[in-house]
């Protein structure tokens, strides 16, 4: 019989916000930003030009077309509306809070007696300006 096992696990990767953090999250929502405009003007564009040819082959796939590329228009939208709300999130974050930036994964060492429940949750990894911080095991 084993004596234990590792076993993967999801640690939370939280970051405590500083000025720095402020900044690099806040040109990555920027950069997000002007990706999906752009990819929403290439899609305005190739519709344009794709749809006025297709409509003059064959009007049936045209209408398809168009439904499909309206579906592709509105997740762009959605994302765009979305990063403007992270955006506005970003702008209220408090200097020292902490902020979930997302979830890693972790291996935890698991004995006979152990409470599962605990050791697989609660786990998170406290970063700030790039350095661990704090660890918290979650046991």
């Amino acid at each position: 019989m084993a004596e234990s096992i590792s076993v993967k696990r999801q640690v939370n990767l939280k970051v405590i916000v500083t000025p720095t953090f402020k900044q690099q999250l806040e040109a990555e929502l920027e950069e997000a930003a002007q990706t999906t405009q752009r990819q929403l003007e290439q899609l305005e564009y190739a519709a344009r030009h794709y749809l006025t040819e297709l409509q003059k082959q064959d009007l049936n796939k045209a209408l398809q077309a168009r439904q499909e590329i309206e579906g592709e228009r509105q997740r762009l939208e959605r994302l765009q509306k979305e990063v403007q709300e992270r955006k506005q999130q970003v702008a209220h974050l408090e200097e020292g809070s902490e902020y979930l930036r997302g979830a890693i994964e972790g291996v935890v060492e698991l004995r006979p007696g152990d409470n599962l429940e605990a050791a697989l949750g609660n786990a998170s990894l406290i970063v700030k300006d790039g350095v661990v911080v704090e660890i918290r095991d979650g046991r």
